[in-house]
């Protein structure tokens, strides 16, 4: 019995050696690290080790095991801001092109193109595109997402599409040169203001800037409810261009509240019975009740 004993403690504890601690550790690392280094192999290092550890566990073993998982995932998820499995999703999603990915953040910013306009080919410091004013212009946008307007760092994101035509560009469609239309992009952290700004240059020369700043209009609390805003702006450099877009800002799916802060996640073991309600509590499904949310009719016994 004695060895029988040693051989589970054995077991459990190089499973929180070589598993759990690692990944606290990561994890609390990973705070200051951005999503593209978030591990992948998170999820399989967990289900490799217990499968190793319990081949010779005990019940009550297993529950200590599984107890020491759900505790290093939800280390995990409180630093990183997202769910291992999500991630997984999403790198495997993007890597294989695919145009609906899962959202992983608090909030998201969608911006969607849709004219530029500069009739007289003009640059920012008066000049036309070329020399003999006839050329046609090689206008590139460039998209500046971050948090206030005293940094030109984007923070946020950025995005540049490549050349995209000459003086009259309809950017009404799927994409803008390499650019997908709408941008999305994808906020870790609570709603705060943000700015976005487009510059459009050709040959590398400044044709204009325009800048969209949200102030504390707070975000939609899905991307059901967003609607977007369109708007039409001058360049703050060159008046006689304008450009047209439409943004809007929504909670990311599993955050909630006025300003996405909540975050409410159901393990999918648990998804039968519970839900999020629209304030991000977890609640029981129709037809289940009690703090447990057995079926109705059933006792909680638990």
């Amino acid at each position: 019995m004695d060895s029988l004993v040693l051989v589970l403690v054995d077991g459990l504890a190089s499973f929180v050696m070589k598993v759990v601690q690692p990944i606290v550790r990561r994890a609390l690392v990973l705070m200051e690290e951005p999503a593209s280094k978030l591990p992948t192999n998170y999820v399989a290092d967990v289900h490799l080790a217990l499968k190793e550890t319990t081949v010779k566990a005990s019940n009550v073993l297993k529950l200590q095991v599984f107890s020491l998982i759900h505790k290093a995932a939800d280390i995990f998820i409180i630093a990183t801001g997202i769910l291992p499995t999500e991630r997984i999703a999403l790198e495997t999603c993007t890597s294989t092109g695919k145009s609906k990915c899962p959202i992983v953040a608090d909030y998201v910013i969608d911006v969607k193109f849709i004219k530029f306009e500069n009739y007289n080919r003009l640059l920012a410091n008066g000049r036309t595109c070329s020399n003999f004013g006839s050329q046609q212009c090689q206008t590139t946008l460039h998209v500046c997402a971050r948090p206030d307007d005293t940094s030109t760092l984007c923070r946020y994101g950025e995005t540049k599409t490549g050349v995209i035509g000459d003086n009259v560009i309809d950017l009404n469609k799927t994409f803008i040169g390499t650019a997908r239309n709408p941008i999305t992009y994808l906020i870790r952290q609570p709603f705060q203001k943000f700015v976005v700004s487009f510059t459009a240059k050709s040959n590398n020369e400044l044709i204009a800037e325009y800048v969209y700043q949200s102030g504390y209009y707070l975000p939609q609390r899905s991307v059901e409810e967003a609607r977007y805003k369109l708007i039409t702006t001058r360049g703050s450099q060159n008046p006689t261009t304008q450009l047209t877009y439409q943004i809007r800002s929504y909670c990311s799916q599993g955050y909630y509240g006025t300003n996405c802060i909540t975050r409410c996640y159901i393990p999918t073991s648990e998804q039968t019975r519970f839900q999020c309600d629209i304030n991000g509590q977890k609640v029981c499904k129709p037809g289940f009740t009690g703090p447990f949310c057995p079926p109705d009719g059933i006792r909680d016994t638990v």
